[in-house]
């Protein structure tokens, strides 16, 4: 989770923490929006959307100024955390996970192009994937 910098949080946190947060989060149906939802129902967490936003850009700038939490991936703020713009609350219990999907069509043949940037996601993806998850 983060906030504009020198506000609440800091260290790592069960999903309780975000517990009547005004929060800005992607409007349903995204995919992170429903887990929450899922994650929230089962723990007893009650979920204050304050603002819906798309953007994580957008989720990132209405932290920064201060109005909410916005949940979102550590490397979406790391430069904003150096600069002092937002503080991050790492969120442990449960993990979230991103999930990226790759897939193609049998209706038309891969070019190199394609072969190429499947090969790169793959690549990536192993690269930042927890050991755990390999």
């Amino acid at each position: 989770a983060a906030r504009r910098a020198g506000a609440q949080g800091g260290g790592h946190h069960h999903a309780a923490f975000i517990s009547g947060l005004p929060l800005v989060l992607p409007p349903h149906p995204h995919a992170l929006r429903a887990h929450l939802a899922e994650i929230a129902a089962q723990r007893g967490v009650r979920l204050r959307v304050a603002v819906e936003a798309n953007s994580i850009a957008l989720q990132r700038e209405i932290a920064a100024a201060g109005d909410c939490y916005a949940i979102v991936a550590s490397l979406a703020v790391v430069s904003h955390m150096q600069a002092h713009r937002l503080g991050a609350t790492r969120l442990v219990a449960p993990v979230l996970w991103r999930r990226v999907v790759l897939t193609s069509t049998p209706l038309r043949p891969d070019t190199l192009a394609t072969r190429e940037v499947r090969a790169l996601v793959v690549r990536l993806s192993r690269l930042h994937m927890p050991e755990e998850e390999k």
